[in-house]
């Protein structure tokens, strides 16, 4: 997760090292969320979208797209892998 005005670009070098272990996907945080919890259930989209039901996922934020993914963390406390 990147920060406000941030693109997945931002981890460009530990993207590499990351794919080597675990399939990685970045996505550029919508400009027109009116909250946090907008976003955070963009976050929970793209998550289900991309990790297989029996997997986890792992999030990592930078800045305020840590912020969004403490947000995902709050709102879906019990979240299993959907």
């Amino acid at each position: 997760m990147p920060g406000l005005n941030g693109t997945g670009e931002l981890f460009y070098r530990q993207m590499p090292s990351l794919q080597q272990t675990y399939r990685v996907a970045t996505y550029r945080l919508r400009d027109d969320a009116p909250t946090l919890g907008v976003l955070a259930d963009d976050l929970a989209s793209v998550i289900e979208h991309v990790a297989p039901a029996e997997r986890r996922a792992i999030v990592v934020g930078e800045s305020f797209g840590g912020a969004v993914a403490l947000t995902l963390a709050l709102t879906y406390p019990d979240a299993s892998p959907r």
